[in-house]
This record gives structure tokens, sequence and C-alpha cells, in this order.
């Protein structure tokens, strides 16, 4: 599952529906339970724990996809 399948999973939106170029302030389903959504999802499909702080640190969908890739390549 990529990126955006994740978050539009953890946002309840269709599938396709978002393009990648969204600034997560305007996306209105962008709240604390989709973020809590969104944080499991990635644990589960990626194998990778976000740090809240930082998740809420993004401003942009391309800010997120950066940090699960920058989480991807840190060794644990």
């Amino acid at each position: 599952m990529d990126v955006l399948e994740m978050l539009a999973r953890a946002m309840e939106l269709p599938n396709g529906q978002l393009t990648g170029r969204e600034q997560l302030s305007e996306i209105e389903a962008w709240d604390s339970l989709a973020l809590l959504n969104f944080m499991a999802l990635v644990d589960t499909n990626r194998g990778i724990t976000l740090s809240a702080d930082k998740l809420l640190r993004c401003e942009s969908i391309s800010d997120v996809a950066t940090l699960i890739e920058s989480s991807t390549k840190q060794p644990r």
C-alpha cells in the first residue's frame, strides 16, 4: 500500500481522490483521528513507528512521503 492509499484510507476518502500535491491543512478530513489511523497503517504496512510530533510538522503529502522514506532508511 503506498502513501496516498494509506492517507486516503486513514481519512476515509475514496482511493484516487488524493493527488499527492495537497497541503494537509487543505484537507478537511485530516484531523487527529486520521493522523492516528495513518500512524497505525504505516506501522502495519511498513513496520515503521512514526513520531506524532514529526508527522504533525508535515505540511504536505509530499512531506509525509519524505518522512516515511527517511524513516525506512534509518536502522532499527
